[in-house]
């Protein structure tokens, strides 16, 4: 069995009750990442965090946010930037805690591996567009779809008549 870092061993017993959320926003508002609401009548008043639950999980998820502002380049560390540049630096760990649990959310509910794709930006595919549609053979358009990434397979399928 692989050595787990001791924060990440208790971070993982304190999220047991994660499959009891359907989503990721209610499970952060129940660690208490989420803003406070005021309403009254047609007034809507956003205040702070509301800090319910456990304060050592929402202090592991800060921690680790300021960790992840320290990463050279990743999707989480522009997030971070864009929140810091607007409010601050405090505000943005708050909020990127808060997306670092709602992603750990959904890789825990679909036991999936966390994989950083915000290196490269992919770049549309582009093919060739001098024939309509119309006018395409069968055999165009397989070689159309496969030139733009596309894994055709062809079976033969004999219809009603």
């Amino acid at each position: 069995m692989p050595a787990t870092p001791k924060p990440a061993k208790q971070f993982q017993q304190k999220l047991e009750t994660t499959r009891d959320f359907a989503n990721g926003e209610k499970l952060a508002a129940w660690y208490g990442l989420t803003p406070g609401v005021s309403q009254s009548a047609n007034k809507l008043v956003t205040g702070r965090i509301t800090k319910q639950a456990s304060k050592h999980v929402r202090r592991m998820l800060v921690q680790v946010a300021h960790a992840i502002s320290g990463t050279k380049n990743s999707k989480l560390k522009r997030f971070f930037l864009r929140i810091h540049a607007r409010k601050g630096t405090k505000k943005a760990a708050i909020a990127l805690a808060r997306k670092v649990l709602c992603i750990l959310h959904h890789l825990l509910m679909n036991r999936e591996m966390y994989e950083e794709n915000g290196n490269t930006k992919s770049k549309p595919v582009k093919f060739d567009r001098t024939s309509s549609p119309v006018q395409m053979t069968e055999q165009d358009m397989i070689d159309t779809l496969s030139n733009a990434g596309y894994v055709i397979k062809k079976r033969d399928v004999r219809g009603c008549i």
